[in-house]
């Protein structure tokens, strides 16, 4: 799973890096059912959408990465323990890019924009990934991408 802000440069690395891994990604779930990536009255579906298809996914013994902000422990463990308790072994991909950076991409971002107060809240309340949620972490963006492995078994 990918944690960091808008504009931090997480769905470049699932980009660069997915392998074979299926995508599960909020933002392009709306895009396809609503055709912009947000939607408030319907974010209860979407997510059950993304849920349901990370679980069955995982469930066929597919890896799947979750393209999504996951700023908060809260909104990282009930994935993480979907994956576990499926058998998938789980990796947290932190992209660190600092706010002020994401809020320069942003204004870069033409249609694509977020509100910049939704960048600004969501830093204030981003907690960095620690080695007891996942059985992996890898830290990517302003410093050197630094591992911290648990296991090697099959990750999300």
């Amino acid at each position: 799973m990918t944690v960091g802000l808008p504009r931090s440069g997480k769905s470049t690395w699932v980009l660069k890096n997915k392998g074979h891994a299926a995508v599960v990604c909020p933002d392009e779930i709306r895009l396809q059912i609503f055709g912009h990536q947000f939607h408030k009255p319907a974010e209860d579906f979407i997510w059950g959408i993304a849920r349901s298809m990370t679980r069955m996914l995982l469930a066929q013994k597919f890896s799947v990465i979750l393209d999504a902000t996951s700023v908060s422990c809260d909104s990282r463990r009930p994935w993480l323990d979907m994956a576990s308790g499926l058998g998938a072994g789980t990796r947290i991909v932190f992209v660190n890019t600092p706010w002020k950076v994401c809020i320069a991409r942003n204004r870069r971002s033409g249609e694509k924009k977020v509100p910049e107060d939704t960048i600004r809240h969501m830093a204030s309340r981003l907690d960095r990934p620690n080695d007891s949620e996942a059985d992996e972490i890898v830290i990517v963006g302003e410093k050197p991408a630094k591992k911290a492995a648990k296991s090697g078994r099959r990750t999300k």
